[in-house]
């Protein structure tokens, strides 16, 4: 079993147990993890694939940001999220995934000149 699984499936457990141990409250959502984005060196307009976890569902309140600015998403679930690159200058950045009000860690990515 991957790690990937192993994580959400821990994750799935310990919700479980919480629930059947009658918490006052609900648990409250992990923060979305980001594993990796494909590809690492991209250019304004084209597809990022960003793979991770806790990153629900369902869009709802969530959204990526690639050096500051909202990009436009295209798909989104759980654990794989795509999007177009904004049109941010070009150069070393950072992406980050923000769900529920939690937000991953930023991972790195460049964004290079259009040919």
């Amino acid at each position: 079993m991957s790690r990937r699984a192993r994580l959400a499936a821990l994750a799935g457990v310990l919700t479980t147990v919480a629930m059947l141990a009658g918490c006052g409250s609900a648990p409250s959502l992990p923060s979305p993890y980001v594993f990796e984005v494909a590809p690492t060196v991209v250019h304004v307009g084209d597809t990022l694939v960003i793979d991770g976890q806790a990153f629900g569902d369902l869009q709802a309140s969530g959204f990526v940001t690639v050096r500051g600015v909202t990009a436009d998403v295209a798909a989104w679930s759980d654990a794989r999220i795509e999007v177009a690159v904004p049109d941010v200058p070009v150069g070393d950045t950072v992406v980050v995934v923000t769900q529920a009000g939690h937000r991953s860690p930023p991972v790195d990515l460049t964004v290079a000149p259009s040919s």
